[in-house]
């Protein structure tokens, strides 16, 4: 079926002798780009792991494509609630390709599915996994506008402390808008480290809102795995 919804994912998967050695990204085409190739971005690829985006032809809801009963295997995650919310929001499914991997096709959701199946490239391909997520995360976040209201509260303090020291003045002070930005700083870089090394992360104009909540959950896990390979 991959090779008529995904040609390309296909071929590549074929190319490299059908080996699980990837990170798959499915996501609805041009709709979800943006997260795709971010993700892409901040994978750290090898020859032992990789990452595979797998667009497939869809576009918004997909109970408005006619081809919607073919994608159903493609549906089987929290992704799928975005895509046909009735505003569809940007998403993407990132999975090791569970039951269709390996062991797997037998212990998918059962007992044989255990810590013992668990060895060092399975939290290597985690850690990986891990990495490209928070970098992502972190991209298309919110970081440029935090910044820009970093600075905005910068200035309104210098203005509170100046009609403090001038009390007995009465000459109002305005804010310089040219002081302000509308915009996000686009052009200040945030630099975190993940992988093994720093990076910077440059908001771009497709910022979005994330929850914090996860990205504490994903740093937390991060953490866990590096604790477990120094054991």
């Amino acid at each position: 079926m991959l090779s008529y919804i995904s040609p390309q994912a296909y071929h590549d998967v074929k190319l490299d002798g059908y080996k699980g050695n990837f990170l798959a990204v499915v996501g609805r085409g041009e709709s979800d780009q943006a997260l795709m190739e971010s993700l892409k971005k901040f994978y750290k690829n090898d020859t032992n792991f990789k990452i595979q985006l797998v667009p497939i032809p869809l576009s918004g809801r997909p109970s408005k494509s006619n081809y919607s009963e073919y994608l159903r295997e493609f549906y089987r995650s929290d992704h799928y609630n975005f895509w046909e919310n009735s505003v569809s929001f940007p998403a993407v499914m990132v999975t090791d390709t569970s039951n269709f991997r390996a062991k797997m096709d037998k212990c998918y959701h059962k007992r044989c599915d255990g810590m013992r199946l668990i060895d060092r490239n399975d939290l290597e391909f985690l850690k990986r996994n891990t990495d490209a997520v928070i970098g992502a995360t972190l991209e298309l976040s919110e970081i440029g506008r935090l910044m820009s209201f970093q600075k905005r509260e910068h200035i309104e303090s210098r203005v509170i402390n100046f009609n403090q020291e001038t009390s007995t003045k009465t000459t109002d002070v305005q804010l310089d808008e040219s002081e302000i930005d509308e915009e996000p700083l686009m052009n200040e870089p945030l630099k975190c480290y993940f992988g093994d090394e720093w990076n910077e992360i440059v908001p771009t104009s497709n910022s979005k809102t994330v929850s914090y909540e996860i990205l504490t959950a994903l740093v937390t896990l991060i953490h866990c795995v590096i604790i477990v390979r120094q054991i």
